[in-house]
């Protein structure tokens, strides 16, 4: 053992304690690595598992350095069955206790001990999560059910994986200068032998931006869409309480996260239980008292391109507030440049009120919250317009 978070294997080193997150799909990897620690985190390493299923981030602070193995995925490809657990004593100089552990094909343990104690104590706890098909531990430890197996008959370097470099920018941006001093030069040398009239380049033809409502999916669809994901990734835990349940849209894309709140529930069923049903175990926050799950679909059903002229803010917000005020159902419209916020807060029937706003054009869906305590939704979106007054267009 080199250090407090590495096994050395023949000439390699083998990083343990990386910290495992779900692969968000659609996110830059530089964004994951500080959603994952925060700005002070300090990671700038990491390695996929399980086909970009999950990933795990170190820091160079820690002593790791691009190259070295992922301890983790020594132990992929066991025939152990989906779902295991393993403690290993490691031999060497120091005495040391590696706990891992894989639920559903994604890392669900990884951390090295000094202290056997503190060793079989996060044995133990992880121990509690249901259903592990194969357990491994020490003899002397007296685990029931468990088999030991030395460390050496369970590492393969079949399926293990490299940390890499989080951000390749500062190598890219060297390459990026030495490629247009190159280009500089080359130009230079060409253009001094031009001749004047051949120097009058024709300014570039730029295609028109796509409005901002472009690719943006239907209301209609984005409710309908969040509301089952929500329902999907809402996973009642004994012990475990959800805060809250949020749906927010990226052009065509949308992202769902379910929060959850600890009351007396063990950690190690929630990461179980969301493991099992949602294919991804949830990340756990402020040490394991909040819990979230958060995951990235496609909507499908994209809004056609409407027509400008049809979008007069006075006549369209006037429509709007007539249209909410007969039926008695509150509607918060905020003006601003190119468009009006949109904001609907109701206890029920949701998914109505894309009813009454769909014959407005330009419509985008921007997120939907849904609080199971208080029992109440909050949908915001835009309703995009020219800049123009209606007397200016007609």
């Amino acid at each position: 053992m080199p250090g407090g978070n590495r096994l050395r294997i023949g000439r390699r080193e083998a990083v343990t304690g990386l910290l495992w997150q779900p692969a968000q799909e659609r996110i830059p990897i530089r964004k994951q690595a500080r959603l994952a620690g925060g700005q002070q985190s300090g990671f700038d390493l990491y390695a996929s598992f399980g086909v970009r299923k999950q990933y795990g981030f170190a820091a160079r602070g820690d002593g790791c350095v691009a190259g070295m193995l992922a301890a983790a995925s020594l132990c992929d490809g066991l025939d152990w069955g989906d779902n295991w657990l393993a403690a290993f004593s490691v031999p060497g100089q120091y005495p040391a206790w590696w706990i891992v552990a894989q639920r559903n094909g994604a890392v669900f343990e990884d951390q090295l001990h000094s202290d056997v104690d503190k060793a079989r104590a996060a044995f133990l706890k992880s121990l509690e999560a249901p259903d592990w098909d194969r357990i491994i531990a020490p003899d002397s430890w007296d685990v029931g059910d468990a088999a030991e197996v030395p460390l050496g008959k369970a590492l393969s370097f079949a399926a293990a994986v490299k940390l890499r470099p989080v951000n390749r920018w500062p190598r890219t941006a060297a390459l990026a200068a030495l490629a247009l001093s190159a280009a500089g030069a080359a130009y230079l040398g060409y253009s001094a032998s031009l001749d004047w009239r051949q120097s009058r380049i024709a300014e570039p033809v730029r295609p028109p931006e796509e409005p901002p409502w472009h690719g943006s999916p239907g209301l209609s669809a984005f409710i309908f869409h969040c509301a089952g994901e929500m329902n999907r990734l809402s996973i009642p835990v004994p012990g475990w309480h959800i805060q809250h349940a949020e749906c927010g849209r990226s052009g065509e894309m949308a992202r769902t996260r379910v929060r959850w709140k600890r009351e007396g529930g063990n950690p190690s069923w929630l990461l179980a239980a969301t493991g099992e049903k949602a294919g991804l175990p949830a990340t756990l926050l402020t040490g394991g008292q909040l819990a979230e799950l958060a995951q990235t679909k496609t909507v499908e059903r994209r809004l056609p391109r409407p027509s400008p002229r049809a979008q007069h803010p006075l006549l369209f917000e006037k429509r709007l507030r007539d249209r909410f005020q007969t039926l008695g159902l509150e509607l918060q419209l905020t003006p601003a440049a190119g468009f009006h916020s949109l904001s609907i807060a109701t206890s029920a029937g949701v998914g109505e009120f894309a009813e009454l706003l769909n014959d407005i054009p330009a419509l985008t869906p921007q997120s939907l919250l849904y609080r199971p305590k208080a029992n109440s939704w909050l949908l915001k979106a835009r309703i995009y317009h020219p800049l123009t007054s209606p007397e200016q267009e007609s």
